[in-house]
């Protein structure tokens, strides 16, 4: 009797072992088929590349990375695919996703799937890529002048949107981060966390003071953008009825990150630090300072 159950035992150990193995060779698999596209324009879900891509992306992700079918851009294929080496930290794989949204009112939308070289998702991100704002293009780009490869999304406005030419984002810890914005004459501009369906980019984490402070005090140029962009943007003005909470405006800004920014930006490190980067010799850096209200 103890040998049948360890029989057993054994070979259901040993059938489990070999799902295991086969699913990552699976995965293992699509992502280098889906490296074979890398650099090609994907978004033509009538092109043999669009459609492979969509296959194999949807055989990577897992259901519950997934973003739900009434979340998708009308499109909902894959634009592009790039190998993501940042120094001596393992290769990622990157896989860009958003529509060509030409809808007016809207958002154009955007879905940045991050891959270990295994095949494995390490994060998805879901954001909103402007109101009312077109998107033409994304590239990974290296000469972004802060150390590290950068998403640049290019942007065109449509009627009554924002000018809005560039985003930038950095992988931060393999999360997309926003670091810069930029209008049709290259000047860095504010985000707006006012209302949600203005906002760019990922919604801000709930982060405590200090770690804000540590954020905007960080050595490394990418990490203190992604808190500036959120410190210099334009913020709740309660001194507009339309802007307070029993105003009843839709989408509204949180008040508990109105007031998260209200308190960051009184520390004293914090006001001595961007009297400090506003000299800075890294030109984004300075720019996105200078954006911060005192």
């Amino acid at each position: 009797m103890v040998r049948a159950v360890l029989c057993v035992f054994l070979l259901s150990s040993c059938s489990s072992r070999n799902k295991t193995q086969e699913e990552a060779k699976g995965r293992q698999d699509s992502l280098d088929a889906l490296l074979h596209l890398e650099g090609q324009d994907l978004d033509d879900a009538d092109s043999p590349q669009g459609h492979a891509a969509r296959e194999l992306l949807e055989a990577l992700l897992p259901s519950s990375k997934r973003p739900p079918s009434q979340e998708r851009p009308q499109s909902g294929d894959p634009w592009r695919v790039w190998k993501w080496n940042e120094g001596n930290a393992p290769l990622k794989v990157v896989v860009f996703e958003s529509d060509r949204n030409k809808f007016i009112p809207g958002n154009s939308q955007a879905f940045v799937h991050v891959f270990s070289e295994r095949g494995e998702i390490i994060s998805t991100s879901t954001f909103h890529t402007g109101w009312r704002i077109g998107l033409t293009d994304a590239r990974r780009i290296e000469s972004s002048g802060i150390g590290i490869p950068l998403l640049e999304i290019h942007s065109e406005q449509l009627r009554n949107g924002a000018d809005m030419a560039r985003q930038y984002y950095a992988l931060l810890s393999g999360e997309v981060a926003l670091v810069r914005l930029e209008n049709s004459r290259g000047e860095a501009v504010r985000n707006s966390y006012r209302f949600g369906n203005h906002l760019i980019g990922p919604e801000p984490p709930r982060r405590s003071a200090e770690s804000w402070e540590a954020i905007i005090l960080s050595r490394e140029p990418a990490t203190a953008l992604s808190g500036l962009v959120w410190l210099g943007g334009n913020h709740l003005d309660l001194s507009w009825p339309y802007m307070r909470p029993e105003s009843g405006t839709a989408e509204l800004e949180d008040m508990d990150q109105f007031k998260m920014w209200e308190e960051v930006r009184k520390r004293p490190a914090v006001r001595r630090r961007m009297d400090e980067l506003r000299q800075s010799s890294i030109d984004w850096i300075q720019e996105e300072a200078l954006l911060v209200r005192d």
